[in-house]
């Protein structure tokens, strides 16, 4: 009876000691076969891979991070935490940026081969200050203060300048509708003698 107690106790130890084994096998298995190549790396069971356009291959916990598009910036990732976006800056390259205090805007006002982003507040739009279509010229701006307006007269597609509100944009030089003319790209005082084209 003690022999076929202690015999009963070795099968089951035993049976436990494989079924263990085999457990550890499997999670072994798993972890190897599951785990997530990132370049070079091999990331955590749980982690993902981000080809971030800065720094290369990079594991994240995506509970904490996300790998986004970066805006302005086609086919390209960036990894930033887990409420923000990511924005190719005109000014400053790619960044990320918390989606509730900011925008990444498109300029009004470059060719559309420019890098064409900026990174405002969240309430602001982005606008070249004067008609030159240059990156350096563009700004963010308040539409409850000014206007991304079009020089009067001026057709083409892009060119925009920033002036307050009301105002009227003359060549590259805001001036006041009320009191002025703009012909041909300058500006006269209405009544003066040939100031009455105020072309629109």
């Amino acid at each position: 009876m003690n022999n076929n107690g202690s015999s009963d106790y070795c099968v089951k130890n035993n049976l436990m000691n494989n079924t263990l084994f085999l457990l550890l096998l499997v999670c072994l298995f798993a972890t190897v076969c599951y785990a997530t190549t990132c370049g070079s790396t091999t990331c955590g069971a749980n982690d993902q891979c981000c080809n971030d356009v800065r720094l290369g291959h990079l594991c994240y916990n995506p509970t904490t991070h996300r790998c986004t598009e970066v805006i302005g910036m086609s086919s390209n990732t960036m990894l930033c935490g887990i409420d923000e976006s990511s924005c190719n800056d005109a000014h400053n390259g790619p960044a990320c940026y918390n989606t509730v205090q900011s925008r990444c805007n498109f300029i009004n006002g470059l060719p559309f081969d420019e890098p064409n982003y900026l990174l405002c507040d969240d309430l602001d739009l982005a606008c070249t200050r004067t008609p030159s279509g240059k990156v350096s010229d563009a700004s963010c701006y308040y539409p409850g203060f000014h206007t991304c307006m079009r020089p009067d007269g001026d057709f083409a597609n892009f060119r925009r300048g920033l002036c307050g509100r009301g105002k009227g944009l003359c060549g590259e030089t805001c001036y006041e509708p009320s009191e002025y003319n703009c012909c041909s790209e300058k500006i006269c005082g209405k009544g003066e003698p040939g100031c009455d084209c105020n072309v629109e």
